[in-house]
């Protein structure tokens, strides 16, 4: 039986693109769709590494002209290379934004060598942490449950107004939220209106890997 650790990194990440629409829709998407998704000039390219997956088990061909490769049980547990990365987070103030799904990264571990299961990265949108070295535009790497040390610098949700990126004190029922910019004022916010979602554990600008 062929292992998932026989995939490419490119065939790992077409597999669990498949998987993710096909349990989203209802039904795979098509060689178009595939190849649309991962900027292929021609849906041929999308066809080799469907073939190729077909090969190792991890897709069947339905018979399906448009939608002929659906995903096996096999192909269930497989995810994709590199990090999840769940779009830009206001390093200013506040905002509301809706649930984002996760764009894999490819080819930056070596990038994020700290990196753990379960880390995902946001790009930074604003000024307000220039103070502690993030930069519009930086790549940063968090880490979800776990418990903030007093000060951290946080991924956090507030309740009606969206994600942001700030140091975070709590302090009883409330909590501070505090930028690294004088040109932005501290924050207190009701603790039950808050959210950790990740704790800083580095940052990268784009340009390292562009």
């Amino acid at each position: 039986m062929v292992s998932k650790l026989d995939l490419t990194d490119k065939q790992r990440d077409v597999l669990a693109y498949i998987v993710r629409i096909a349990e989203r829709s209802g039904s795979p998407p098509s060689g178009r769709q595939i190849a649309r998704h991962f900027g292929y000039s021609s849906p041929n390219a999308a066809f080799s590494h469907l073939r190729a997956l077909e090969r190792k088990g991890f897709l069947r061909n339905t018979g399906d002209a448009w939608n002929c490769y659906a995903p096996t049980e096999a192909a269930l547990d497989v995810k994709p290379s590199g990090l999840p990365h769940f779009g830009a987070i206001p390093a200013g103030p506040t905002w509301y934004a809706e649930d984002i799904e996760a764009e894999w990264i490819s080819g930056i571990d070596d990038l994020f060598p700290n990196a753990e299961p379960g880390d995902f990265l946001l790009t930074v949108d604003g000024d307000s942490m220039i103070g502690a070295g993030l930069e519009p535009g930086m790549l940063a790497l968090m880490r979800p449950n776990i418990v903030p040390k007093p000060r951290a610098i946080c991924a956090v949700w507030v309740d009606g107004d969206g994600g942001t990126l700030k140091r975070v004190v709590p302090d009883g029922d409330v909590v501070h939220l505090i930028p690294e910019n004088p040109d932005y004022k501290e924050r207190v916010v009701g603790a039950d209106g808050v959210v950790v979602q990740g704790v800083l554990q580095s940052a990268l600008s784009i340009t390292h890997f562009s």
